[in-house]
């Protein structure tokens, strides 16, 4: 994975975009790409979901090279912030314990997965 990745920043700095594009620009392409993700998951889409998440990958990468970060420097970032972290399943969606330890409220989970229905509902009526 890491000869991937080194390959992916190769590769953008050989078209000049980590250096030439900007963040808001590449946020922009990660937004069109998660919404591509998104219409796979509606659709079960095998092949759009691996493309898309491989697309996410891709500009998530050129992101962090514009920051002077490393994927995996923040893939394991991420990893260190969440590893011990405890809550609860609500509704298909892990809900993480807030800092008094309690689990954040129902509510809150049942908004978001409302919120996906609605948005998965969309993407399968494109």
């Amino acid at each position: 994975m890491l000869d991937t990745i080194e390959n992916i920043e190769d590769w953008a700095h050989a078209r000049n975009i980590i250096e030439g594009a900007t963040p808001q620009a590449q946020m922009l392409k990660l937004t069109e790409e998660v919404g591509e993700l998104a219409a796979g998951v509606a659709r079960s889409d095998l092949a759009l979901i691996k493309d898309s998440i491989g697309d996410a990958v891709v500009v998530l990468t050129i992101l962090a090279q514009m920051y002077d970060l490393g994927l995996p420097e923040c893939v394991k970032e991420a990893y260190e912030e969440i590893k011990d972290r405890k809550g609860k399943m609500v509704n298909g969606v892990f809900v993480k314990e807030d800092d008094s330890g309690k689990i954040r409220r129902a509510k809150d989970a049942q908004r978001m997965f409302n919120f996906w229905t609605f948005v998965e509902t969309e993407m399968l009526m494109r």
